[in-house]
């Protein structure tokens, strides 16, 4: 035979099955919320991170490339104010000789005189030096071909067909001085013509033109060499530096520099230059990639910036470490799983509560229930021999005081019933005591 179960116990059992399950799907559904917060909150701070640090590198590498473009943009001028200064102290060397000179020796000998003074004259380096030409074309003084002294060189030309001797006669004939752009062989660099510009200024006593001149290239290289020195101690951030390199992947400054870097990899594979190189000549752009602080450590996860410098084949770039992200992500993880941990503690507070109430509550429940079964239990014993009717007052619940209600009709109908038969049984007995025997 089956044991029946006790209601009271079924009703804790179902109480509490309840509140777990409500306080199971309640916890659920915030741990999922707080996890989607979580990712979100992830994303915003990798996304907030991310475009300060691409602000902060750009604008690295934006100052530069503005000192860059404020250089480039000085090269001609600070050319032509270099190479006039030279030839108008030059000039003053050789006026200043003549006006010396020219009473107590021969014209030649004056001549000779000044053009032995000016020929040893150097400058930028010892690359700059000074020529002199007569208006008919003879050349009086060239310090870089002194072969070519005494010639005539009226009817040379430059490589695009420039007859540079003539244009600079005309000048002087015509201004005075001036400036004059031709190409030139460049001393130790045979076999190729590069860009120059002269300044001439016309000496009169002897029908002269005194010039110099100065390639562009060897002024840009002044200027890239002023850009890599002003780079090199640019510092920003924690460690944050400026590096340059060229479109071959040579490195021009940083902590590689002088080495070729077009085929390092890092540790993902990533080749780091080329990819750069591609981005700067792209218009400019970031890299991501890993790249330990120093060497021996562990790589970390580094962003940087390139843009290009056309007219030279420069990258110039900039890079920062972005493990603070990942370091920043970690805190808000830790901090989630603390409020996690401190949410599910409340969880569990709830639940031992809402158990001990519904504990409570069923002991209450069960107790009623008990008094109600107790009067009912004592009403149907009685009912055998007694018209004792259940009190409704201690039942406690609306269905019990039914049931009694029903259970007391069943009484007064039974009592209804025992008269109506007592009554019969004595107008039958009345009706036999009356018969004659």
């Amino acid at each position: 035979m089956n044991a029946k179960r006790n209601i009271s116990r079924v009703f804790l059992f179902y109480m509490t099955l309840v509140a777990v399950i409500s306080i199971s799907v309640l916890g659920y559904l915030w741990i999922a919320q707080e996890y989607k917060r979580f990712r979100k909150e992830t994303q915003n701070i990798r996304s907030t991170y991310m475009n300060e640090y691409k602000r902060v590198i750009r604008g690295e590498v934006e100052k530069v490339m503005d000192y860059i473009h404020y250089k480039q943009s000085q090269t001609q001028i600070r050319l032509k104010e270099e190479i006039q200064n030279r030839v108008i102290e030059a000039h003053s060397i050789a006026e200043n000789l003549y006006l010396v000179k020219k009473d107590s020796m021969p014209i030649s000998e004056c001549e000779a005189m000044i053009v032995e003074a000016i020929r040893p004259i150097r400058y930028n380096n010892g690359r700059g030096y000074f020529f002199i030409t007569r208006t008919d074309g003879v050349e009086m003084l060239f310090a870089d071909k002194p072969e070519l002294e005494g010639k005539n060189l009226i009817h040379i030309q430059d490589t695009n067909g420039k007859y540079v001797i003539q244009d600079m006669i005309r000048i002087v004939e015509t201004e005075g001085e001036g400036f004059y752009q031709y190409t030139w062989t460049m001393p130790n660099q045979k076999g190729k013509n590069f860009s120059k510009i002269a300044y001439i200024k016309k000496f009169e006593p002897f029908q002269w033109l005194i010039g110099t001149g100065e390639y562009l290239d060897d002024v840009e290289k002044d200027i890239k060499e002023e850009v890599i020195a002003r780079i090199e101690k640019i510092s920003f951030g924690r460690g944050g530096y400026i590096f340059a390199g060229n479109w071959d992947g040579m490195s021009l400054s940083g902590p590689a520099k002088g080495k070729n870097m077009m085929h390092v990899r890092d540790a993902n594979g990533v080749q780091i230059v080329r990819q750069l190189i591609r981005k700067a000549k792209s218009g400019g752009g970031y890299l991501e990639y890993v790249m330990p602080r120093f060497e021996g450590q562990r790589p970390l996860p580094k962003l940087s910036y390139a843009v290009s410098v056309p007219e030279w084949g420069w990258y110039i770039g900039t890079g920062i470490y972005i493990d603070d992200i990942e370091a920043a992500i970690h805190k808000e993880e830790n901090l989630m799983k603390e409020r996690i941990r401190l949410n599910i503690i409340k969880l569990i507070g709830i639940f031992l509560f809402v158990s001990l109430l519904a504990y409570w509550m069923a002991r209450q429940i069960a107790s009623k229930t008990r008094t109600a079964f107790e009067h009912f239990s004592v009403f149907f014993r009685s009912a055998e021999h007694s018209s004792m009717e259940i009190d409704t007052s201690d039942l406690g619940f609306r269905e019990f005081e039914e049931i009694a209600i029903s259970a007391n009709r069943m009484i007064e109908r039974r009592r209804l019933a025992q008269k109506e038969m007592q009554g019969l049984r004595d107008l039958l007995k009345n009706i036999i005591d009356s018969m004659p025997s």
